[in-house]
């Protein structure tokens, strides 16, 4: 289990890097072609994936520990992890449990503090259901 939600962290940590490399370089190509809007975009993404590495190298808590806290508290196994690039500080966000059981336990990327336990409502960040 945690193998797998480790792999996802080293490939999300890989995608941010790169994706911040391609986000600065494509804003820089857009505004030379005169594309504001679409330069603007980009740089709004580069500056976020910019604000997630830093949020990442600020966590003291490890995605595998936020995991097994989550897991500990709930009793329930990890099915996803990712980082919480909502708030305002780094933390983990890790679903337990699946179906009608499914909770999103919220783990401090700082002090390990879990700072909430609530039932999954379905959707994803952009609204989609996930069910």
């Amino acid at each position: 289990m945690f193998s797998t939600v480790s792999k996802k962290a080293v490939i999300a940590l890989l995608g941010l890097s790169a994706a911040a490399s391609l986000g600065l370089a494509g804003a820089a190509n857009a505004g030379a072609l005169g594309g504001k809007e679409r330069a603007g975009a980009e740089q709004s993404e580069a500056q976020e994936d910019a604000k997630e590495g830093q949020m990442l190298a600020s966590a003291r808590v490890s995605l595998a520990d936020a995991a097994r806290l989550a897991e500990q508290r709930t009793g329930l196994k990890a099915s996803e992890a990712e980082l919480d690039d909502e708030a305002a500080s780094a933390g983990w966000e890790i679903s337990v449990g699946a179906g009608a059981q499914e909770k999103i336990v919220m783990v401090d990327a700082a002090s390990g503090q879990i700072t909430s336990v609530a039932a999954d409502d379905g959707e994803s960040e952009d609204g989609a259901d996930r069910d």
